[in-house]
């Protein structure tokens, strides 16, 4: 779901934006220990507020708030050398930066989203009885989002590419959630 709201301040068109998705997607977990994963049920969401500003007759310039929120269904699933899993979520708020570039044809897309606050629960507990479950800080990381929108008989199709890059966490009962990129 996406909301905006053109107007012009100090002479300048400015906009205000809400911008929010869903997705439920599948994704393979690979590490060298405790092995592979695949098929993973995910699902994402996200919601972000956005002001921006009209630097040019193609060129818009954003930035705002977010906040990106993951679950990973893991329970009762195996690794492909025998690791129990377990669920696990994410959540992160970030400052987005955007450049919308109008084309003439279509929309183009360039976003850098710098993590500002970052947890990870990991729900031990639901492969073992003997583990804790654990929460960790995530602060270091950030988001490249690229995208495409053209319009085509009263069909938008915007073909999209993100990019996530999490640095080590915290440690927390001598654990630590390494880092990861999706």
């Amino acid at each position: 779901y996406n909301y905006k709201n053109s107007f012009i301040k100090s002479g300048y068109l400015s906009e205000l934006e809400i911008d929010s998705s869903v997705q439920y997607l599948t994704q393979t977990y690979w590490q060298n220990n405790p092995g592979t994963m695949t098929d993973i049920d995910t699902e994402i969401y996200n919601l972000r507020a956005l002001y921006g500003l009209q630097l040019s007759k193609k060129l818009m310039l954003k930035s705002g708030l977010g906040y990106r929120y993951l679950f990973h269904h893991w329970k009762n699933r195996v690794t492909t050398t025998g690791g129990k899993g377990y669920d696990r979520e994410q959540d992160y708020s970030y400052i987005p930066i955007i450049a919308e570039l109008n084309t003439g044809k279509g929309n183009l897309k360039i976003e850098y989203d710098y993590i500002i606050d970052g947890n990870h629960t990991s729900h031990l507990s639901q492969s073992s009885a003997t583990l804790p479950d654990l929460d960790f800080e995530n602060n270091d990381g950030y988001m490249w989002k690229v995208s495409y929108a053209l319009v085509s008989d009263g069909i938008i199709y915007e073909p999209y590419y993100e990019f996530l890059r999490v640095e080590d966490s915290n440690t927390v009962s001598g654990s630590t959630e390494p880092q990861n990129t999706t």
